[in-house]
């Protein structure tokens, strides 16, 4: 497989605000990636509790074609967030059949305004 090219993703979700993330992902020919199982795991920084998932089978993570996944969540699913600062991670399976724990990982934030 050619080699894959992560940028740093830092989110900042508006509590009660729409919010919408499209994903592609890319070799560096930019020859999309069929990655399948996309998950996002967001956990308490302290405690490292999950928080919330985001994944197909939950509804918020949409398949839009090979290699792009949209994450959305609604107004009322943003609003319902009681965290304010959290880590997350995105998860996937590449093309062979291969886990990837942990494809990227970073800081979250939900904020009221």
């Amino acid at each position: 497989m050619a080699a894959t090219q992560v940028p740093a993703w830092v989110p900042t979700i508006l509590k009660g605000e729409l919010f919408k993330k499209d994903f592609a992902f890319t070799d560096v020919n930019n020859a999309p990636i069929a990655y399948t199982n996309f998950v996002i795991t967001v956990t308490d920084l302290a405690t490292g509790t999950t928080l919330a998932t985001w994944d197909t089978g939950g509804g918020f993570v949409t398949f839009v074609s090979t290699g792009v996944y949209q994450l959305l969540l609604t107004e009322v699913q943003t609003a319902a967030i009681s965290w304010t600062q959290a880590k997350y991670r995105l998860s996937l399976t590449d093309p062979d059949g291969n886990a990837i724990p942990c494809l990227i990982e970073n800081f979250i934030f939900a904020r009221e305004c």
